[in-house]
């Protein structure tokens, strides 16, 4: 009988739907497996999310501050001087200073290669207007009450930074100096001085 009870016992656990032990470790190991690939799926399309954002950044910034020195340059009222160096490109002038109709306020902006721009009016401190110039330029139409300024500058895409990543985003490859190159973004304007006479 103990033989007996003991054949039935085993009959009715192979007749039970059950998993065994190598089966419960087989769908662990694939659903690992299929998790890491999801998980590595995720982590690239967050990484490119993070790139996009940034590079939209940097675009807005540099925008933005093109535009603050195009209303400046459209609002300019005489003495246009630009220096240019090897290191920095300056653009000064006079606007018209609210309230006063006689006294002019100087604003100068300043672009250093790899570096910022920068908007200092009057005697107050500059301001960062630009992050991440690469190189700038300012050519005026004529020495002598030009009529235009044609503006160009190269800024790097501050999602390049990050140097520990690589990346294929679009844009203007540009050196920074060392044997490495980062992606920037290209942007150019011109400007009629409606001031000047």
């Amino acid at each position: 009988m103990d033989g007996m009870e003991q054949g039935s016992r085993r009959r009715r656990l192979r007749e039970e739907d059950a998993f065994t032990l190598v089966e419960l470790l087989v769908a662990m190991v694939l659903a690992l497996v299929l998790g890491a690939a999801i998980m590595s799926f995720l982590i690239v399309d967050i990484d490119q999310q993070n790139d996009v954002s940034s590079r939209a950044y940097s675009a807005r910034q540099a925008e933005s501050g093109l535009q603050a020195l195009t209303r400046d340059l459209q609002n300019a009222m005489t003495s246009l001087t630009v220096n240019t160096t090897s290191t920095k490109s300056t653009l000064s002038f006079d606007l018209p200073t609210q309230g006063s109709d006689t006294t002019p306020t100087a604003v100068v902006w300043t672009c250093t290669n790899n570096g910022t721009c920068t908007r200092q009016a009057g005697s107050n401190a500059a301001v960062v207007e630009i992050e991440g110039v690469k190189s700038a330029s300012f050519s005026p139409s004529s020495g002598t009450n030009p009529a235009y300024v044609g503006v160009s500058l190269l800024v790097e895409d501050l999602s390049q930074l990050d140097t520990t990543r690589t990346h294929a985003a679009a844009g203007t490859s540009c050196s920074n100096g060392s044997s490495s190159t980062s992606q920037c973004i290209s942007l150019q304007t011109g400007v009629d001085l409606r001031n000047f006479s």
